[in-house]
């Protein structure tokens, strides 16, 4: 109890009534205020000299009591009138008089002092020397209260103190606060580097003095007395101030925190001594056995023994605390420090950048980053002294520093009205970097101390989610496979941009994308070319700086525009160059520091908020199958987890690989022609669709993709964009070639922009790479096409094709036929007709169509090039060969070059996919693959029952053949290929169903059969209800399966059950399309069709199709000369109505001949 009245409510009256008023009573209450606190001695001891300042506080208080009563009875004896009451040496002694009730002054400060002699007073009773027994169980029960309430306080001073150190120090910048200033930077360096908690108290015992030194001299400077001006400019120079009711907060923040600080400094300092002390007693000594069981709050003995002061490492919270900032703290550092150095743009905010920037380039260790932090602390708090400095001497020297404000802006020193807000804001900054080393420190001492014990015990570190692990490193894995993509989209962005420093971008555009594996020192080069840039521009925001480069002359100034950084709103740039910079290093150095983050992060005394997913992510099995290499990963085979997870991750690679690959070939071809309709033709456009032409037609005649046959396009489409760039991004160059050629013939616009002009040949190269990659991956798996007779939907639609993909060919040869009627279609026409005999399996027709259709595209692009100068085009002289060969001009446009090339893609198309389906017929079973030359290659319809098939027997029933050699001589001599066949003279018999194919005898999905429902009738002569459902049952499905069989079976044999009928059809409608004699034919052969007998139309069918094909033929001759000489008739023969022949066949009568025998088309 003693303590807590001398230590604690003694001081606070001493100090209220020293603050009641400015005298030199009041000063003295301040300097007994300051030896009672200086002089307060360990808890429960008193001594001598303590003693002796009690009974001079008694006693001085008793005399100013009896002073200020006697005065006050003058006063009062005067009327107020006494002229020594208002007399100036009587305000400096302190003697007061009353003013009002209102707010007696005076009589507060008799209470205080009265209050302060009681004080005394029961101190000096207490007892002279020596330890204080308490003699009664409350006075017990009242000391055992304060002194626990003592010894919170005592910690939450230890913790508060710094705080307030720093608060006295930039609440009012003056000299006289510089040294609290500069003293919270050294505490906070040694906190840092020694993570020793004592560090924050550096020189604490000279600054305590210093303290009570300046809380005199400011009081001092409060007495009414009139200084000399060289005194007071002294004065206000190193920071005194007069406190009135006109003062600014800061300085009375400076004030109260100066004596807060001072109190609460000595109140601990006993504390501080004794983790002095400890902490200095090397382990063994003697005098450390002597110590207490209990130490200081602060010291705390790790495991091994060694003492410490690391706050971070005492209790769950710091403990939490310092796990968090491990982990999510560093990321946020460097962001906090780019910040800072954009907002406040200087060189010394560049030194931050610097920082960052080697952060990101070497992804140093946590030994050398420990380091690094330090001497990063170090500059930043010298910065902060600088600047604090700078602003104390800028209200005196305004007039010397004030004129070149801008270079002290440049160098990173401002002046503010207020600078203690900035220099608590760059000390939070220092605070920022320091905790990364205290919280590693903390971190790594309770790995050390725990033996590498995990902390299993306080929660689940493993990760028993497997569903959880999967999705994290599916989505892991996902971002990573992105990350070259995102790296790739951000150069280009970069290198779109005018100057020549962005060209060099353009070259590790190249690379990235041209190349199938990225090295280490690649990415490294990237990255410090992104910093140099970036380094640059930054610099260049500088406004002193580029000034500068602009006083110097114009030859700085331009070369900086070539080079492309005269860039003002250049903050996309900024974010650009850091992202990229990140991702490559990220790309580095991910594995590494994932690996080591999550051994650490494993073994942490608690866990980082965010845990799971976090866990999940680093978990051992994710980390191998998202960075580590296939032969790093199958080397783990320990681990059947990490393998299945592996194993998930590629079999996904794979099948977009897979998918890729059907689909990849014709994405390149689509985008190589999409962009040839985007562009006017010009010599470039030609040399994509030369190319394209080469790689398709030489796949075809070699029936296999070679690289000697895409690799042309792909170094065509990179030669033409690294040429078009270096005319962008070379006016120089671009103003000589346009004076030699046209650059409007290379497809190159010197209005537009760069992007304008590469997209082209961008997109093609994208796609050949893409293609290049596919290939070059294939190497190393087995990725054959599927089998055409899977089941299924797709395998349907294969077979199909298979069977059909003649017909499809044949079609689109007969459109580009007829678009349009010319020279070139009547071959098309005649091919239809010469191949239309050949077998399906014949590669011939899509060969040859494709090599004529490959010559006709070249040569019907180069006319819309040259044509107008060859004079062919309308109105022109050689038009009428153009006209006779099939050239027209196109409309500009896209629109325009795919219509007029329409019908002959459509034929490259439909040969394309019969290169496809003769791949798809290489991988048919020889068991179901029919080898007769004019039947169906393969059946259309698998169903997985078809296991043995179903054949005709002379006698009209039906039987299974038992071995595959018999069902392949039946599939080659059946009209059919998994059916029954049928001659055209026999009877449409319904084929039977074996019982494996129609009906399932399973006993676990059938349970009754025929024979179980005879057999339970015959010995029960009763039926159960159950059983007569499942036999309806079983007969539906025996229904439903009849059913299907029989729609297969006409779907499958419609052109042979109904060819003829179909034939007839066609002949009934082709004799009302066009009325002459070659309807006259086909009437003819519709009657022959119908009397005579299948057998005979069979014997004389090839004399059927000779004559169809000769009227075709003719008739396609005769509409291509009418075409071509339609000018050449008169305008009278031309307006003839044929429905009025009957009329004038006399005035008309040659054109109504050459009408009737089809030589002339209406």
């Amino acid at each position: 109890m003693g303590t807590f009245l001398g230590g604690f409510v003694l001081p606070v009256l001493l100090l209220a009534a020293a603050l009641l008023n400015w005298s030199l009573i009041s000063l003295v209450d301040l300097l007994a205020f300051l030896l009672v606190r200086f002089t307060a001695p360990k808890r429960g001891f008193r001594f001598r000299g303590r003693y002796l300042l009690l009974w001079c506080i008694f006693i001085f208080s008793l005399l100013v009591i009896i002073a200020q009563v006697v005065f006050l009875i003058l006063c009062a004896l005067e009327d107020g009138k006494w002229s020594i009451a208002d007399a100036w040496l009587a305000k400096l002694i302190g003697l007061m008089k009353f003013d009002s009730w209102r707010f007696p002054v005076v009589i507060y400060f008799l209470v205080i002092q009265l209050l302060v002699a009681f004080v005394a007073s029961v101190e000096i009773r207490g007892d002279n020397f020596g330890l204080i027994p308490c003699q009664a169980s409350s006075w017990e029960h009242l000391s055992s209260f304060t002194e626990h309430i003592g010894s919170h306080l005592r910690v939450a001073s230890c913790l508060l103190s710094p705080a307030i150190q720093l608060v006295v120090g930039i609440s009012n910048p003056s000299w006289v606060s510089l040294p609290f200033f500069v003293c919270s930077c050294v505490g906070l360096v040694d906190w840092s580097l020694t993570s020793n908690f004592l560090g924050l108290f550096r020189w604490w015992r000279t600054l305590w003095l210093y303290a009570g030194f300046n809380i005199c001299l400011l009081y001092m400077y409060q007495l009414p007395i009139s200084l000399p001006e060289i005194s007071q400019w002294i004065a206000e120079f190193v920071g005194l101030y007069k406190v009135s009711n006109k003062s600014e907060w800061p300085e009375i923040c400076s004030g109260l925190s100066l004596i807060v600080f001072y109190f609460m400094l000595s109140c601990i300092k006993h504390d501080l001594e004794e983790m002095e002390f400890i902490m200095s007693i090397r382990e063994g000594n003697l005098a450390e056995q002597l110590l207490p069981s209990k130490h200081s709050f602060f010291i705390r003995q790790s495991r091994s023994g060694v003492r410490h002061t690391n706050v971070l490492l005492r209790g769950s919270v710091f403990r939490t605390f310092s796990i968090n900032f491990f982990t999510y703290g560093f990321p946020v550092s460097l962001v906090a420090l780019s910040f800072w150095s954009f907002h406040f743009a200087s060189i010394c905010a560049f030194g931050l950048l610097a920082y960052v920037g080697y952060i990101v380039f070497a992804f140093p260790s946590l030994f050398r980053l420990h380091r690094l932090n330090g001497l990063l602390l170090v500059f930043i708090l010298l910065w902060a002294v600088s600047t604090y400095i700078f602003n104390v001497a800028f209200a005196f020297l305004n007039w010397k520093v004030g004129k070149n404000m801008e270079i002290w802006e440049l160098v990173g020193l401002w002046h503010y009205p207020i600078p203690g807000f900035f220099l608590l804001a760059q000390f939070c900054l220092g605070i920022l970097v320091a905790l990364g080393n205290l919280v590693s420190n903390s971190v790594f001492l309770y790995l050390s101390d725990e033996d590498g014990r995990s902390s299993n015990n306080n929660c689940a570190v493993e990760v028993k989610e497997e569903a959880r692990v999967l999705i994290v490193a599916t989505i892991a894995w996902g971002l990573r496979k992105c990350c070259r993509a995102i790296e790739l989209v951000l150069i280009f962005l970069i290198a779109m941009k005018p100057g020549f420093i962005h060209a060099v971008y353009i070259i590790f555009f190249l690379v990235y994308l041209l190349s199938h594996n990225i090295s280490k020192k690649i990415r490294q080069s990237l990255v410090l070319l992104c910093e140099a840039h970036f380094a640059i521009l930054y610099i260049l925001q500088l406004n002193l700086v580029l000034d500068f480069l602009e006083r110097e002359g114009s030859l700085s100034m331009e070369i900086i525009t070539q080079l492309g950084l005269l860039e003002r709103d250049s903050s996309w740039d900024f974010l650009e160059m850091a992202l990229l910079a990140c991702l490559c290093a990220v790309h580095n150095h991910g594995s590494e520091m994932l690996f080591s983050f999550s051994a650490i992060v494993e073994h942490a005394p608690f866990l980082p908020v965010g845990f799971g997913i976090l866990k999940a992510g680093l978990n051992k099995s994710v980390l191998l199958s998202v960075y580590a290499s296939p032969a790093i990963r199958d080397s783990h085979n320990d681990s059947s987890y990490e393998r299945k997870i592996a194993s998930y991750l590629s079999a996904i690679g794979q099948k977009f690989l897979s998918v890729y690959r059907s689909f990849g070939t014709y994405i390149a071809f689509l985008t190589i022609l999409v962009t040839v309709y985007l562009v006017r033709p010009n010599y470039v456009s030609f040399g994509y669709i030369f190319l394209l032409l080469f790689w398709i037609t030489g796949r075809q005649l070699v029936e296999k993709t070679k690289r000697r046959l895409w690799f042309p396009l792909k170094a065509y489409a990179i030669v033409v964009f690294i040429f078009i760039y270096i005319l962008s991004i070379f006016p120089s160059f671009e103003k000589w070639l346009s004076g030699k050629i046209n650059l409007s013939d290379l497809g190159y616009d010197t209005e537009t922009s760069l992007w304008e002009n590469v997209w082209e040949s961008l997109a093609i190269m994208i796609v050949m790479q893409l293609y290049s990659y596919e290939r070059r991956q294939s190497r190393y798996t087995s990725m054959d096409y599927p089998d055409p007779l899977q089941y299924g939907v797709i395998g349907f639609i294969k077979r199909l094709l298979i069977w059909h993909s003649q017909k499809i060919l044949f079609v689109a040869l007969f459109y580009a036929a007829l678009s349009p009627i010319s020279a070139f279609g009547f071959i098309y026409l005649l091919g239809i007709v010469i191949c239309s005999n050949s077998p399906k399996v014949s590669r011939f027709p899509s060969k040859s169509f494709l090599i004529f259709t490959g010559f006709l595209v070249v040569t019907e692009y180069l006319f819309q090039m040259f044509g107008k100068q060859a004079k062919m085009f309308p109105g022109q002289k050689h038009y009428y060969v153009s006209l006779l060969l099939g050239f027209r001009v196109f409309e500009p446009g896209f629109w325009g070059l795919e219509a007029g090339l329409r019908g002959k893609v459509l034929v490259i198309a439909a040969c394309t996919l019969q290169y496809n389906v003769f791949h798809w017929l290489e991988k048919v079973p020889s068991t179901v693959r029919n080898s007769e030359t004019w039947e169906e290659p393969c059946p259309l319809f698998i169903a997985e029952e078809d296991t043995l098939p179903v054949v005709s027997i002379s006698n009209g029933e039906a039987g299974i053949l038992p071995d595959s050699s018999a069902l392949s001589a039946n599939r080659r001599g059946a009209a059919s290929n998994s059916w029954p066949s049928f001659n055209s003279g026999s009877s449409y018999a319904s084929p039977n169903v074996s019982s494996n194919t129609g009906v399932s005898h399973d006993s676990n999905t059938r349970k009754y059969s025929f024979g179980n429902i005879w057999g339970s009738s015959m010995e029960s002569h009763k039926w159960n209800k159950k059983r007569i459902h499942a036999l309806k049952k079983e007969r539906f499905e025996t229904q439903v399966a009849t059913l299907k069989i029989y729609l297969k079976y006409w779907v499958e044999n419609t052109f042979n059950l109904f060819g003829l009928e179909i034939n007839m059809i066609a002949l009934l409608l082709a004799s009302f399309a066009l009325l002459n004699v070659a309807s006259m034919v086909y009437i003819a052969s519709l009657v022959a069709c119908i009397l005579w007998d299948r057998r005979i139309i069979r014997k004389f069918w090839p004399v059927f199709v000779f004559l169809f094909a000769s009227i075709l033929i003719l008739e396609y001759f005769a509409l291509w000369k009418t075409v071509v000489q339609l000018e050449q008739h008169s305008p009278s023969e031309r307006n003839v109505c044929c429905h009025d022949c009957w009329k004038s066949s006399n005035l008309y009568f040659n054109y109504c001949t050459n009408c009737w025998l089809g030589r002339t088309l209406k």
